[in-house]
């Protein structure tokens, strides 16, 4: 039942399962029986779930962000947060900032 596909653009492989697996020049585009979707190239990789939910990853750092419309920013500088109700928090080498929605700020050193 596997199904290969190949072509000037790239490769088409489908499994027993039904995940299909595509492989071009600029990366690799994956999609499980799910639903789910991952997709690789030269730049970074990026993530999209059945649910909604996002991942990218590149050189920079990481970045997700769910179906509830929180996000995370991860990069060699630290982790940044920002849930749905505006809080956030600033984590880095030198310690963490929170910022709560009543304009409160806590910082925690290293």
């Amino acid at each position: 039942g596997n199904k290969v596909e190949t072509t000037a653009t790239g490769t088409t492989v489908t499994d027993a399962d039904g995940n299909s697996v595509e492989t071009t020049a600029l990366g690799t585009m994956i999609e499980d029986k799910e639903g789910n979707l991952a997709n690789h190239n030269a730049k970074s990789t990026g993530f999209l779930d059945k649910d909604g939910n996002m991942g990218g990853y590149s050189a920079k750092g990481v970045e997700l962000e769910d179906a509830d419309g929180n996000s995370a920013s991860i990069n060699a500088s630290g982790t940044s947060l920002a849930d749905v109700d505006g809080n956030t928090a600033s984590h880095t080498a030198a310690g963490s900032t929170l910022n709560d929605t009543n304009g409160n700020t806590n910082e925690v050193k290293a």
